[in-house]
C-alpha cells in the first residue's frame, strides 16, 4: 500500500509515535534492522513501513508493507530505509533463581546494555522499579536488540518488586559498605535477587528491603558506572559457582 499524503491517519499516527507524543498498547516501534528482522522471523510485526525504492525491503525479503514518498517520510521524521510497529512479547518470570531490580534507571542506552548483560550472564528476569524507562523505547530496545523478545522484564512498584522476590524465596543483594561482604562470600546456593540503584547511589529503599551488602568501591550514580555494577555481580552470580558464559 503507498501512502503519498501527509494527511493519511497512518502518517499522522507515525509522526506521533516516532516524535514520542503517542503510544499504542502492546506495540512499540523500531528502526533497528535486526529487531525488525527477528520480528518479521516471528511473526511481530504490526506494520511494516519503507520510503520508495528503499533498499531494505529487497534485503528484509520483499515483506508486505506501507510505502512512502519523501514528502511523507520527512513529515513523520523517519530518518532511516525501514521503521516497524512490532508486537511487545508478554514474558513472564518462569524461574527466580536469578533476578537483576533496576530502580529509577531513565538511560536507554545503558538500559538495553543491562538487559543484554542479564540475559548472557544467565538471569532469568528483569524487574524495574521506580521511574524507570521504558524498555521498549527506540534507544533501550536498540541497545537491548532481541534480547527483550526472549528475557523477561517487568515493570512494577518497589515495594511491589519486593514483595515478590522475597515470597519466591530471594536473597536480595545491593551494593553497600555497611556490614558488606564481598563477592566471594555471597550465598550462591540461595536464589539471588541483584539489586541496583540508579538514582544517585543506592537508594533508602533498597538500603531497607537489602538482605546482603556487596562491597563495592565506586558510585552508582554514573549510568556507565551503573552498568559496571551490575555486571560485576551478575559475573559473580554466575561465575563463582564455576558455570561456564
Amino acid at each position: 500500500m503507498k501512502i503519498t499524503s501527509i494527511n493519511h491517519p497512518y502518517a499522522k499516527k507515525w509522526k506521533q509515535m516516532i516524535a514520542g507524543e503517542r503510544q499504542e498498547k502492546g506495540v512499540f516501534w523500531s528502526d533497528h534492522f535486526r529487531i525488525i528482522q527477528y520480528a518479521l522471523d516471528h511473526g511481530l510485526v504490526k506494520e511494516l513501513i519503507f520510503p520508495e525504492n528503499s533498499g531494505s525491503w529487497d534485503i528484509l525479503g520483499r515483506p508486505e508493507g506501507f510505502f512512502i514518498n519523501e514528502e511523507v517520510r520527512s513529515f513523520i521524521g523517519l530518518h532511516h530505509n525501514h521503521m516497524a510497529l512490532i508486537q511487545r512479547p508478554c514474558l513472564s518470570i518462569e524461574n527466580y533463581d536469578r533476578i537483576l531490580l533496576i530502580d529509577s534507571i531513565r538511560e536507554p542506552g545503558p538500559l538495553g546494555t543491562i538487559i543484554r548483560t542479564a540475559r548472557s550472564f544467565g538471569f532469568d528476569g528483569v524487574i524495574l522499579t521506580g521511574t524507570s524507562i521504558d524498555p521498549f523505547d527506540r534507544y533501550a530496545s536498540r541497545a537491548a536488540q532481541a534480547n527483550l523478545f526472549a528475557l523477561p522484564v517487568l515493570s512494577l512498584p518497589f515495594p511491589e518488586a519486593v514483595s515478590l522476590l522475597k515470597r519466591e524465596g530471594c536473597t536480595l543483594v545491593t551494593p553497600g559498605f555497611f556490614k558488606a561482604g564481598t563477592i566471594e562470600d555471597l550465598p550462591l546456593d540461595n536464589k539471588i535477587a541483584v539489586m541496583i540503584s540508579a538514582a544517585g547511589g543506592t537508594s533508602p529503599e533498597i538500603l531497607s528491603a537489602a538482605d546482603l551488602f556487596c562491597r563495592m568501591d565506586f558510585n552508582c550514580a554514573d549510568p556507565v558506572l551503573v552498568s559496571l555494577t551490575a555486571s560485576i555481580l551478575m559475573h559473580a552470580c554466575r561465575n563463582l559457582k564455576g558455570e561456564p558464559l
